[in-house]
């Protein structure tokens, strides 16, 4: 059988076992607060220090977070100045990429959903290592 053949089989069966993990890996996170973030901000703190094991995106993410002109790092919303290096001048990214930008920094794996594959889910979650 031809690769591609084999690929035109399978892909309905992984996409339908991707779309299971992905509401397994909510309802995991939902049951255990203390494991889990919910929201652009509450992730990307989360991915800050470094305790993300799991990033979930629903699309759409709605909402910003700022990179700083002088550091370069990615870090929540803020009317102040950098967090990392106290530098004034900071500008706004979409949240998913600036969520994708620094769970790749922490080695966090990234699961991405279209609208209605994880029912009710649009936006940000994240399984915490610790």
């Amino acid at each position: 059988m031809p690769a591609a053949d084999v690929r035109e089989a399978t892909y309905p069966i992984f996409e339908e076992n991707r779309r299971k993990s992905g509401v397994a890996l909510l309802e995991k996170i939902g049951e255990e607060p203390a494991h889990g973030a919910v929201g652009v901000n509450a992730v990307m703190e989360r991915l800050i220090e470094g305790r993300v094991q799991k990033l979930m995106l629903g699309r759409p993410v709605d909402g910003a977070v700022d990179e700083c002109d002088h550091c370069g790092r990615v870090q929540p919303p803020t009317d102040g100045p950098c967090m990392f290096c106290g530098n004034t001048s900071l500008h706004s990214l979409e949240a998913d990429e600036g969520l994708i930008r620094q769970a790749v920094l922490t080695d966090a794996e990234i699961l991405t959903f279209d609208v209605d594959e994880v029912p009710g889910f649009t936006g940000a979650a994240a399984l915490l290592r610790y």
